[in-house]
């Protein structure tokens, strides 16, 4: 198969059309979002993980619901399903936990850092803690908003190709 006609299979994949929607309208919402809470263009929230919406959730749930929707219920829409499941569990169960962890570690390594420069007057102290980077999970409500727009995307995008 020529190069070519993959890259047009590819672009013409309703699958990847509806992801590819999903993921870029949830990104600029969340771009607005947070854009309007700081009360200031916040561009860099578009490649940014958490915030309002999901879109780990959205993104699943696309893929996931366009199965469904184009093909019905089969072996690959049961698997895809499955791992929407995890993907959406892990963004407001784990993924949530460890940003909250880091943010609670990076507070400590602030304050022995800060603990260390004071005593460095009185001995020298070569030792400085890095931050640790910050994994931003999703709330329960940042995941339902996700998930449904990963149903009302695809949906919308076949109203409108049909």
């Amino acid at each position: 198969m020529e190069l070519t006609n993959i890259i047009i299979e590819l672009i013409t994949n309703i699958y990847l059309i509806n992801c590819f929607f999903t993921l870029l309208i949830v990104q600029l919402i969340k771009t607005i979002t947070a854009s309007i809470e700081q009360g200031k263009l916040c561009f860099v929230s578009f490649f940014e993980t958490g915030g309002m919406p999901s879109s780990h959730s959205a993104l699943v749930t696309a893929l996931t619901f366009s199965l469904f929707l184009y093909q019905g219920i089969t072996p690959l829409f049961v698997i895809s399903l499955v791992f929407t499941a995890i993907t959406i569990r892990d963004s407001f169960g784990v993924r949530k936990s460890v940003g909250d962890h880091s943010m609670t570690l990076n507070q400590i390594i602030l304050q022995m850092n800060k603990q260390w420069k004071e005593r460095k007057s009185i001995k020298p102290q070569k030792t400085k803690l890095n931050l640790v980077s910050v994994i931003k999970g999703h709330t329960l409500l940042q995941v339902i908003v996700g998930t449904l727009l990963g149903i009302i995307i695809p949906l919308l995008i076949r109203y409108i190709i049909s």
